[in-house]
């Protein structure tokens, strides 16, 4: 690929984060560390990007040059590999940039999502849920040393930063059109971490595991009538299908006239994204095949069976959980 065509390619796929042309070219300045009037030369392909400042804006922006060049290619890249977050915010922050990015894409996107687990935005509708999800990813995959040697408090890891990132998303991922498949296993992980907890006594206080089933449960009446009503809210429709055929990897895609990815949640909640044609015509199959071995959940029938079956888990999952909070808390009292 020629170098002018590449650079073309590099800066339509920055401008699609930024959001607009002017605005891209500050930024992109300020990374660079060179004039208004440098930066314009570049944008419009009279001077060459050098390899230095290639560099520069692939790590700033998290993208691979390889990506760009192979167009052709399958190839993902995961950000987990440049970033391990931090702390939590960190981790929200990332996520934030990219559904901002994603919003900016309004109205003319869409998002497709299939998975056999909650996707990450539902936890965001329970606040101690996504507490105590980020707590398990930061214990067990981002290896947080605070969170190794702690056990899940849900009053401390209420920061106000925190929270406000989590409303900041929910807020976004709300506008946000979406086709959805869902399968009946996406609550058992969650109700498997919060039993492992309790055998574990990773819950400074016993009873937050059964305050995590009571904003399950608001969780799941919420999908409900998602589900009944086909929106998220009055800007967002939302089409939900329930597939119990296929084993459904984890898999978005975000498709606009403008621009089209997918992201594969690769040990979760870290992702793979893939702007790669070949990539995104065979997801755009598979979504296609698994719709049409799909129940629309907008049915009543099918609706109330999905629903009935996930809330008899959690009902059994709660007798159990309640049995071994108390035995923990007699141990405390001792």
């Amino acid at each position: 690929m020629a170098e002018k065509n590449l650079q073309t390619i590099l800066f339509e796929r920055i401008e699609t984060k930024v959001g607009s042309h002017k605005n891209m070219a500050k930024e992109i300045a300020a990374i660079l560390d060179i004039s208004s009037n440098v930066i314009y030369d570049r944008l419009n392909g009279k001077k060459s990007l050098s390899i230095e400042e290639l560099y520069k804006l692939a790590k700033y922006y998290r993208f691979s040059l390889d990506d760009l060049i192979h167009a052709d290619a399958t190839g993902f890249r995961l950000p987990s590999q440049l970033w391990q977050p931090r702390h939590f915010e960190e981790f929200l922050s990332i996520i934030l940039d990219d559904v901002s990015r994603i919003h900016k894409l309004l109205p003319d996107c869409k998002i497709y999502y299939a998975a056999s687990d909650f996707t990450f935005f539902y936890y965001l509708f329970a606040d101690n849920l996504i507490l105590f999800k980020l707590y398990i990813w930061g214990r067990t995959v981002w290896d947080i040393p605070k969170y190794q040697q702690e056990r899940c408090n849900l009053q401390s890891l209420r920061q106000p930063l925190v929270l406000q990132l989590v409303e900041k998303l929910k807020t976004l991922y709300y506008d946000l059109p979406t086709v959805e498949f869902w399968h009946p296993n996406m609550i058992d992980t969650t109700l498997s971490q919060i039993r492992y907890c309790l055998l574990c006594n990773l819950f400074a206080q016993p009873n937050d595991a059964l305050l995590l089933i009571k904003n399950i449960n608001t969780l799941i009446d919420e999908l409900e009538k998602i589900a009944r009503t086909e929106r998220k809210s009055s800007k967002a429709e939302t089409k939900a299908f329930f597939n119990e055929m296929m084993q459904n990897p984890t898999i978005i895609l975000v498709d606009s006239p403008k621009v089209k990815s997918v992201y594969s949640i690769y040990d979760s909640p870290n992702f793979m994204i893939s702007y790669a044609q070949n990539t995104i015509k065979t997801t755009e199959f598979y979504l296609q095949r698994i719709e049409r071995h799909s129940l629309r959940l907008s049915e009543e029938q099918h609706r109330n069976r999905f629903f009935e079956a996930m809330r008899h888990k959690v009902d059994e999952a709660e007798h159990e959980f309640i049995d071994l909070v108390n035995r923990a808390n007699v141990g405390k009292k001792r």
